[in-house]
């Protein structure tokens, strides 16, 4: 995927939120995988409770779930198969 930056105003938003809905999936070498919710957190304390539940081996994944207008749940992916 090729990025373009552009330079953006800032104050564009109209809202923001800091507590995330996250998805945390754990798939160790085995290929034995684990996916839990945790709500109302950061990404980076996501990133940290699967980081001390898997093992150095595992990947981890970890999606924003997300209500699209039509009410279905669905995941925006924020790290993908992160091995560190």
């Amino acid at each position: 995927m090729d990025h373009a930056p552009r330079e953006v105003d800032e104050r564009d938003t109209q809202w923001e939120k800091s507590a995330l809905d996250l998805r945390v999936f754990i798939q160790d070498v085995r290929g034995r995988r684990e996916a839990f919710d945790l709500d109302g957190t950061t990404l980076d304390a996501a990133k940290q409770w699967a980081m001390s539940r898997a093992d150095r081996t595992s990947a981890i994944s970890i999606a924003m779930r997300t209500i699209d207008g039509q009410g279905r749940l669905g995941l925006v992916w924020l790290i993908a198969d992160a091995e560190d």
